[in-house]
């Protein structure tokens, strides 16, 4: 059986475009929209050419890089942080009292 195209208007596009700008997974929203994610990238890739500078002057794709590696670099920080409580919960734990003599 043949698939039949589908067509999806502008706004649809641009709605899940921004929701993937974001932060969502190309996986998780393109199963919540019903495209797949090859599709998805497709729109981004297009979005992303067509935006205007922004007033700084760079391009919308580059602050999405930079928004995608800014996302990357919280979550390690994240993650080190949580590392670094758990071994001071271990450091501090309590504490034997000094042996008699």
């Amino acid at each position: 059986m043949k698939r039949k195209n589908r067509t999806f208007d502008p706004e649809f596009k641009r709605r899940a475009v921004e929701l993937l700008i974001s932060g969502r997974s190309f996986e998780d929203l393109a199963k919540e929209v019903g495209v797949a994610p090859a599709t998805l990238w497709r729109w981004k890739e297009q979005y992303l050419a067509q935006a205007a500078p922004g007033p700084d002057g760079r391009s919308a794709e580059d602050v999405y890089e930079e928004n995608k590696e800014l996302r990357r670099r919280l979550k390690q920080l994240e993650n080190n942080h949580e590392i670094l409580k758990k071994a001071l919960g271990i450091l501090s734990g309590p504490t034997l009292p000094p042996s008699m003599p």
